[in-house]
């Protein structure tokens, strides 16, 4: 299965590879070593994360038990669309690419494929007995740590609960977002659409450098792509080729 992560870029019009990559360190460092971080609950924008609730007889031993198995384990939070189910990615992209100035990661897992639940969106579990909740520890927390709110459904989230902060990965494809579409002073859209794929093809090359250096990577690199414009969902291939030319031709923006 091909999950998706989509990631905001911090991209400013001048920048080379170096100044780009001190603001987008986290991004960089999902290419350097082909993983996404994963995180305690508390550190999420939702604050019903994991919150369960339980009836007065059910004792406090076994709620701290809960709670301490809660704070072992890390989050790694991705989605998956399919063509019959994508209604959400135009969200994921306003809300976790900044307003589509960023990526989409798509990718696949292989031996931490075990640990990927999907979240059920549903009201937060009741919990009566003491058993219940025993029975939920030996499910590994699944009705707690991968439940949210139906509100949240557009996300169509999968996760990785882990005891490590990392999630290894294999990554696939790239799309790079349409808010590169930057502020020009050109009146003329045919420029202004040139200005577009210039600025995306300098982005996907800092990301291709770092990749090629990514052994991960040496027989096989992930696949490079753009919108045809700021307003299209057609996608246009970026070609290797096309990045190694832009390489060759503008080292002064391509310093590692």
């Amino acid at each position: 299965m091909t999950y998706s992560k989509f990631k905001a870029l911090n991209y400013r019009r001048n920048d080379c590879s170096k100044p780009f990559w001190e603001r987008n360190k986290y991004a960089k460092d999902i290419f350097e070593h082909s993983r996404l971080f994963a995180q305690n609950y508390k550190e999420f924008n939702d604050i019903a994360e994991c919150v369960y609730f339980v009836s007065d007889n059910v004792g406090e031993k076994i709620i701290e038990k809960i709670y301490d198995e809660k704070n072992k384990r890390f989050i790694c939070c991705f989605s998956h669309f399919t063509s019959d189910n994508n209604d959400g990615e135009e969200l994921m992209w306003g809300h976790y690419a900044n307003g589509s100035k960023g990526i989409r990661i798509d990718f696949i897992v292989d031996s931490f494929r075990s640990y990927i639940k999907p979240v059920q969106y549903k009201q937060k579990e009741h919990f009566v007995t003491n058993e219940e909740l025993e029975k939920e520890l030996k499910n590994d927390l699944k009705n707690i740590m991968c439940r949210k709110s139906k509100a949240w459904e557009y996300e169509q989230e999968y996760r990785a609960i882990l005891e490590q902060n990392y999630l290894p990965i294999e990554i696939k494809k790239i799309t790079l977002g349409k808010g590169f579409f930057l502020d020009t002073k050109s009146s003329n859209s045919r420029e202004a659409q040139q200005d577009f794929e210039n600025h995306i093809l300098k982005i996907a090359s800092f990301i291709y450098q770092v990749l090629k250096d990514n052994e991960k990577y040496s027989s096989e690199m992930p696949e490079f792509y753009r919108y045809q414009d700021k307003y299209s969902q057609e996608l246009i291939k970026i070609e290797t080729d096309e990045l190694e030319n832009y390489i060759a031709k503008h080292t002064e923006f391509i310093i590692t």
